[in-house]
């Protein structure tokens, strides 16, 4: 794929502006089809300028197929993330959202370079937070979220408690190591409930929880303990707690029930959870958090991420402008 004449050569404003005429053409009639070639060469180039890099010929492709409904699958060192961006613009233009699982602030500097907006789901957001980002032209998050998000707007009670777009939730997703999810985490399936009395935090104490705690596990990693803090169910953490079970133990993200609750703000379960014994260091593949000496050390993969965040390669340079 060629970029069209003068593309490389054009102003930023004018490269910005070409969602807008996109989005013009579409009203008018033109297909997704019809404009595929000029929006994935738009891609190209605002990569180009925001991060550095240029796609080849074989992520051109990879972007057809993943805009096609296909796996695209991508061997090792041919930057699948950068694939993403093709399919995520082009589908993001009919203005119907579009969800990808990777590299949020990474990739999202190149479709907010274009005028998109870009929002992201994790843990601990509330109802609004989560409804404002699902609003944006690329939302990304994990099949999780997604799929407990969408689960519990089928509880609902009334419109207001929504948090997906509806009528229409799913119009295009870019999914990460697919066969994963669609093999391993598909044999799980996702499970939730709706509100029931306020007797039915006790209910797990009959069920004997130090029986069916240990098989009890969510597929994405969690346990019982990490649903009753994401849940801010305070009774039935003092339940789980008076069984003695497992507090320390890590979700597929490296998330333990002391993570969701520090991150929740919910002095109330971190002062129990400490009393119990949870670990005061907080780890994950980002960063290790030590509570008793407030101190934040970051892991290989974090430094990665932070300095491409920082668009630097040295995260230490004392000349840089977040060092001073």
């Amino acid at each position: 794929m060629i970029a069209p004449v003068g593309l490389e050569l054009s102003l930023n404003p004018i490269l910005t502006a070409k969602t807008v005429e996109f989005r013009r053409r579409l009203r008018q009639g033109e297909t997704l089809a019809d404009i595929q070639a000029e929006a994935f060469a738009v891609v190209r180039e605002a990569t180009r300028r925001k991060l550095g890099m240029r796609h080849f010929d074989v992520q051109i492709v990879g972007g057809a197929v993943l805009h096609d409904g296909s796996i695209a699958e991508m061997k090792t060192g041919e930057t699948k993330t950068l694939v993403s961006t093709l399919a995520a613009y082009l589908n993001a233009l009919t203005g119907e959202g579009v969800h990808a699982q990777h590299d949020a602030e990474w990739m999202g500097r190149v479709h907010r370079f274009l005028g998109l907006s870009v929002g992201l789901i994790q843990r601990g957001m509330t109802a609004e937070e989560r409804r404002s980002n699902y609003r944006c032209d690329i939302t990304y998050t994990n099949n999780s979220e997604l799929g407990f998000d969408y689960l519990r707007d089928n509880l609902a009670g009334n419109s207001g408690q929504l948090v997906m777009r509806w009528p229409k939730p799913f119009h295009f997703a870019i999914v990460d190591e697919v066969d994963s999810v669609l093999i391993d985490e598909g044999r799980y399936p996702l499970l939730i409930s709706g509100g029931a009395s306020k007797d039915a935090t006790r209910y797990p104490v009959a069920a004997k929880v130090d029986f069916w705690y240990p098989v009890m596990f969510l597929h994405d990693g969690a346990t019982l303990m990490h649903y009753a803090v994401q849940t801010a169910s305070s009774q039935a953490i003092k339940i789980l707690l008076l069984y003695n079970v497992a507090i320390n133990h890590q979700d597929n993200d490296g998330w333990t029930p002391l993570h969701l609750a520090v991150q929740a703000q919910r002095t109330d379960v971190v002062r129990l959870l400490l009393i119990k014994g949870a670990d005061k260091t907080l780890k994950n593949k980002h960063y290790n958090v030590e509570l008793k000496d407030n101190l934040v050390e970051l892991t290989e993969e974090g430094i990665e991420l932070a300095e491409m965040a920082l668009e630097t390669n040295d995260l230490w340079d004392e000349n840089g402008p977040w060092a001073r």
